[in-house]
């Protein structure tokens, strides 16, 4: 999803330049203060751009130190409902989406039959369990 946003502002960049290097193709000419503010104004997209990554990292770090202490209180295996539960998560959304990364780099599933009824488990990986 962040990537999409940065491709959006990146052709939204690329379109002024294309716009102003079709003017300057008619004969007109683009004044230097005009590409100084299209420069900056790529500057900004990339810092913000940038700001919205590292608060992703931060959050995905956030999310994989929580998972790890409620697996660690639970003896390392827990139902993917209680996650869920635990997390808050009843769609599929941008949180959805990080806790589901953590648990794919830090836990093993697994399925079992009970009472007729198949349930989902995640099991911390052995080197995240005991660092």
């Amino acid at each position: 999803m962040k990537s999409l946003l940065q491709l959006q502002e990146e052709r939204e960049v690329d379109e002024e330049l294309k716009q102003y290097s079709e003017e300057d193709e008619e004969g007109s000419v683009v004044s230097k203060s005009t590409m100084s503010m299209v420069s900056v104004k790529r500057q900004k997209l990339e810092s913000s751009a940038s700001s919205i990554v590292s608060s992703a990292n931060s959050k995905a770090a956030n999310m994989e130190a929580r998972l790890l202490r409620y697996l660690k209180q639970n003896m390392g295996r827990v139902t993917v409902k209680s996650v869920l539960q635990q997390f808050n998560i009843t769609a599929k959304n941008e949180d959805f989406m990080i806790i589901q990364s953590v648990i794919q780099k830090t836990c093993t599933m697994s399925s079992e039959m009970r009472d007729g009824k198949k349930v989902k488990y995640i099991t911390c990986k052995r080197e995240y369990f005991n660092s």
